[in-house]
């Protein structure tokens, strides 16, 4: 089944049809993968205060909230200011509360149907129950993966066909259509496009988180109101989506060292030494200049170097 997916749903987020099980399976699917994703999660902060969706086991804070519109995190506001026992259940498309209930159960069951209510074939999932967060953090970019300002170069859909997890030419024709503000993020499997949000960041936002949740891996920003926001690989064949947040060969230590200098303005590459030691560059004036530099910075202090990848998307000689 192809998984892309060009936000034909109600609020633009990306959707995959399954059979929605019942509460109690939920619960117990949500525990289980509160369990194993706490495990792979990287310890770095967010990389924008706009998108730092509480983690679990914090305080409930209503402008955490993932995957929700901003009016929807308005009107959660007062959450914590309402009766026990209570919950709140989201998935990308949708949303449920409740309040008052007898009991811890009752809250959960009818914050789940509330949601589903709202996304009949989504993931609904409990966020939070009486004032704290039980639902871990999203796998999102880190400061040095996200590009929320546009380059001054609109996105010209044929030019994209060889980026795997791109939408189709007739998708992103369609993306282009579409009212600002709106944002288009990629994954290696899918995709999340926004459309006609009151905000660039809530665009931003809600593709990023949308897209970062239902690849359960952080998401490259492609686009913002029709203008790429990151240099695209033209010299590689198919490249793919690459964040430093997704990077499972390096290091915390290296993921801060190299993002500090690939936070930089395009062109940006990364290298890889036969010692496992990352070498980047960034401010380049071309594809090609960002390439030699890198492989340069790195055979200048070993024999054995890898290009890895460019700017936010991997290389296509690369596993």
């Amino acid at each position: 089944e192809d998984q892309h997916t060009d936000a034909r749903t109600p609020e633009g987020g990306p959707r995959r049809r399954h059979r929605i099980p019942s509460w109690p399976v939920l619960s117990a699917m949500a525990l289980l993968t509160v369990a194993i994703t706490g495990l792979l999660i990287w310890k770095l902060a967010p990389f924008s205060p706009d998108m730092n969706a509480g983690a679990k086991g914090s305080p409930f804070d209503a402008a955490n909230v993932p995957l929700v519109t901003d009016r929807v995190r308005n009107s959660l506001s007062d959450f914590t200011r309402q009766p026990d026992f209570k919950a709140i259940a989201i998935s990308r498309i949708g949303w449920g509360v409740a309040s008052g209930m007898r009991d811890q159960v009752s809250a959960e069951r009818e914050a789940l149907e509330q949601c589903r209510k709202r996304d009949e074939k989504g993931d609904c999932r409990i966020y939070a129950v009486g004032d704290k967060v039980v639902w871990p953090s999203l796998l999102l970019p880190l400061a040095a993966d996200l590009r929320s300002e546009p380059l001054n170069l609109p996105v010209v859909p044929g030019e994209l066909a060889g980026v795997k997890g791109m939408p189709t030419v007739a998708g992103l024709e369609a993306y282009l259509n579409e009212n600002n503000h709106k944002a288009l993020a990629i994954s290696d499997n899918g995709f999340s496009s926004m459309k006609d949000r009151e905000s660039q960041a809530e665009a931003i936002r809600l593709a990023v988180e949308r897209c970062s949740d239902f690849a359960r891996a952080p998401c490259v920003l492609v686009s913002v109101d029709g203008f790429l926001s990151g240099m695209v690989p033209r010299m590689h064949g198919t490249v793919r989506p690459y964040t430093l947040a997704g990077e499972t060969e390096m290091s915390v230590a290296d993921k801060e060292r190299i993002g500090q200098i690939y936070q930089g303005k395009d062109w940006r590459a990364l290298a890889r030494g036969g010692s496992k030691k990352w070498y980047a560059v960034q401010q380049m004036e071309s594809e090609t200049a960002a390439v030699d530099q890198v492989l340069k910075l790195c055979h200048n202090s070993e024999q054995d170097c890898r290009l890895w990848a460019i700017g936010n998307f991997r290389v296509a000689n690369n596993p």
